[in-house]
């Protein structure tokens, strides 16, 4: 009767040549990860990156100092941002359009700023952005006033 020979695991092929000793322990980073943690992501950058902002942060609470995002909202703040309509009108305005079958309608207050459905904003754009549901949109193009009655022109015809 032959005997069957039994070779010691480390002399056993690796998978696809690579030239690593066999071993069942290193098995697992030959093949695909499988299981629950198939689709997870590798997040050592992230951790990273979040630990540096972190350390940085306490680095300028300890030290005192502003970071230049900080005194570029500072300087913003302290200037205020003027209503854009503010130098075209003199008294309120109506503003309407219509967007997929709808009118939309809105109000240009005396100071310019414009007040949709309970909120003030200060460009015609982002009013209309709002309106469309947008990130952006060209409130210039967007909205139409009434320079007469029943004569509703595009809000771009302020700016000639």
């Amino acid at each position: 009767m032959g005997s069957i020979q039994c070779l010691p695991h480390y002399r056993r092929q690796s998978p696809e040549g690579t030239g690593i000793p066999y071993s069942p322990y290193y098995q697992a980073n030959w093949e695909q990860q499988k299981g629950k943690f198939q689709k997870s992501e590798d997040i050592r950058k992230r951790f990273g990156r979040d630990v540096r902002v972190l350390q940085r942060d306490e680095l300028i609470a300890l030290l005192g100092k502003k970071t230049i995002e900080e005194e570029d909202k500072e300087e913003r703040i302290s200037e205020g941002r003027q209503p854009v309509l503010r130098r075209y009108i003199s008294g309120t305005i109506k503003l309407r359009t219509h967007f997929k079958g709808k009118t939309v309608t809105a109000r240009v207050k005396r100071d310019g700023t414009i007040n949709y459905r309970g909120k003030i904003y200060l460009s015609p754009s982002q009013a209309a952005a709002a309106a469309c549901k947008r990130r952006t949109c060209n409130g210039w193009s967007f909205w139409r006033y009434e320079r007469a009655p029943g004569d509703w022109v595009p809000l771009n015809e302020l700016r000639r």
